[in-house]
């Protein structure tokens, strides 16, 4: 006698790969031929409908890419992926094999609480994103640029009513060039500002001595001023090679009961959310939190602050006095 599909098990493979029963339906009719509709899906995962077709049972199986024994409980599921879904190719969708630090996982993590988003739509939003963020920060570029001009304008005109003065009250005539080498900057999408030719900074003066390309370039400047709740969103620095920023801090605080140590530690990263226990972390993220939960969270505080200490000691043994040596 066939066994039925264990709708648990149903629900938690289609659930794995982050599909709806509909996504779930659709995948069944691109690997063919057999069709299941999403009322029968559904019923099959509430236990209303056994699904004990072969034809059925072989379709799920090889739309979840799992073996058939797996959805009667013949077979034990394959473990969650730590990464998300693997999506195969006979999806049309693809895996972009990205690595992050623990802080950048922790904040798609905060985010998703946040606002009930699951990451992989985040993912999958971020080439549109970036490229919105993108043109507003060269729009206001554009627009500081017109105030500039427009201010110096006014400027040299009403220098014309003071023939008497010294002809420096009027703007210095090398203004021009810097406009120019902004314009050119913004014309070429230039977010860094790392184009402008230090011919400029010759023929107009030095550059600031304190001017950080990764934390004052247009690109940062333009989202710090956006960004103005930095328990919500903040960012430190931004280049081709280098990102710093801070998302949902409240939110992490709220999570950790208010205790700075704790929320830091998903903040930066060193307590890696998605590394906590699967039975721990539906307690973390509900109303009442257990203890284990926030247990976890201290060993890790206490690991980061072993490691810290670890690291100064070797740093202060390598700069300090050495051994039989003189203070």
């Amino acid at each position: 006698m066939r066994k039925p599909i264990l709708g648990a098990v149903l629900k938690q493979l289609r659930e794995t790969q982050g599909w709806t029963l509909s996504k779930l339906a659709e995948q069944c009719r691109i690997v063919g031929p057999c069709k299941v509709s999403v009322d029968s899906l559904s019923r099959i995962e509430n236990g209303k409908q056994s699904g004990n077709r072969t034809s059925t049972r072989e379709a799920l199986a090889k739309a979840l890419r799992v073996e058939p024994e797996v959805l009667t409980g013949e077979r034990t599921p394959p473990p969650r992926p730590k990464e998300g879904p693997q999506l195969g190719a006979d999806t049309g969708e693809y895996q972009i094999n990205v690595r992050v630090d623990g802080a950048v996982r922790n904040a798609f993590s905060l985010a998703a609480l946040r606002y009930r988003i699951r990451p992989a739509r985040m993912i999958e939003l971020a080439p549109l994103l970036f490229v919105l963020a993108a043109e507003h920060s060269l729009e206001r570029r554009r627009a500081k640029l017109r105030a500039v001009e427009e201010a110096f304008d006014r400027a040299e005109d009403a220098a014309a009513c003071f023939p008497h003065l010294p002809k420096t009250i009027a703007p210095a005539l090398e203004l021009g060039d810097a406009i120019r080498a902004e314009r050119d900057s913004i014309a070429r999408r230039d977010l860094l500002a790392e184009t402008l030719d230090d011919h400029l900074y010759q023929l107009c003066g030095t550059q600031k001595d304190d001017y950080d390309p990764e934390q004052d370039n247009p690109f940062v400047a333009n989202l710090k001023e956006e960004a103005t709740e930095p328990d919500i969103a903040a960012i430190t620095c931004f280049s081709s090679a280098r990102v710093d920023f801070e998302v949902c801090r409240g939110d992490a605080l709220k999570l950790v009961g208010g205790d700075e140590r704790l929320a830091a530690g998903i903040l930066e990263g060193w307590a890696p959310l998605h590394e906590m226990p699967n039975d721990l972390q539906k307690g973390f993220i509900s109303a009442e939190a257990p203890e284990e939960p926030f247990a976890w969270l201290r060993a890790k505080a206490d690991e980061h602050d072993a490691a810290m200490a670890e690291l100064d000691a070797i740093l202060f043994d390598f700069d300090g006095p050495k051994e039989g040596s003189s203070p």
